[in-house]
């Protein structure tokens, strides 16, 4: 473990610091945090990335990312989001992260929804998934359409655009503020999951996407996120065999590890590349 919580006498919750880096980076800083969770961190924007294993950095294909930097003031058809919404469409777990591969066939059954938003966290079972997850996804994988329908995928797209330049022009003006009260205080944060591999992490995003893109426009190097307890809130690679996925029999172990292991050796541009989003 590399945190440890310790109570005050008014009963907040003080995230300490024991160990302060993976791969030189700094990773963890204190927070005062109340004592509904106690999982407030400071990660590097270098180690974000999405669901679908995009990084936040520029020119790999995240439309949350080059929107703000090179497009706030374009029309919606001239964005990333548009051109995402277009050509990013994979259909199961191997199109996601073995575009255009023969390996691992078994992922082909790991099925997607074509009418799910791919700008939200992959609605299909991952190494954060809990079991009542993967158990509902199974269920509902019959019902899945078998076509895209893109005016549903154009219109989710265009929120996104303006939902990207509303934040940012906002972060921008009024600063990224962080509040300390109201009864959904854990939504107003950036949240999601850590995966772990030897000393490396890299921090999912499940839900901030918008807030992460801005900030990586407006130069900010790290950001305060929550883990979120919706998932198993840290995922660590030598417990692989473990994974739901796994001991559901979803995944094989060797393809399980593979897609694990994607999101820490691309940064989300071989990927990009496959699908027309990068050069």
């Amino acid at each position: 473990m590399i945190w440890s919580i310790k109570k005050t006498k008014k009963g907040i919750a003080n995230l300490v610091r024991l160990s302060s880096s993976f791969v030189g980076l700094q990773v963890v800083r204190a927070h005062p945090l109340f004592s509904y969770s106690a999982q407030l961190l400071d990660i590097p924007i270098d180690c974000c990335c999405t669901g679908y294993g995009f990084s936040f950095k520029p020119g790999v294909g995240n439309p949350f990312v080059d929107f703000p930097l090179e497009q706030l003031n374009a029309d919606f058809v001239d964005t990333s989001f548009y051109r995402f919404c277009h050509a990013y469409n994979p259909l199961n777990a191997r199109d996601v992260f073995f575009p255009g591969s023969l390996s691992h066939p078994r992922l082909k059954d790991v099925r997607i929804d074509p009418d799910f938003s791919k700008f939200r966290v992959p609605e299909f079972p991952l190494f954060w998934s809990r079991p009542y997850q993967i158990r509902r996804y199974m269920v509902k994988q019959s019902n899945f359409s078998e076509s895209i329908d893109n005016t549903h995928i154009l219109s989710k797209a265009e929120q996104h655009f303006h939902r990207s330049s509303v934040v940012f022009r906002s972060i921008k003006q009024e600063g990224f503020q962080i509040p300390t009260e109201g009864p959904s205080l854990s939504q107003a944060f950036i949240c999601g999951v850590l995966l772990k591999r030897g000393p490396d992490l890299r921090f999912v995003v499940t839900s901030g996407q918008h807030r992460v893109g801005a900030l990586v426009a407006l130069g900010w190097t790290d950001i305060p996120v929550l883990l979120d307890n919706h998932f198993a809130p840290t995922v660590d690679r030598k417990f692989a065999a473990h994974w739901p996925i796994v001991t559901e029999n979803l995944y094989t172990l060797e393809a399980a590890l593979a897609c694990f292991d994607r999101f820490f050796d691309d940064d989300g541009s071989a990927i990009a590349k496959a699908y027309g989003l990068a050069g």
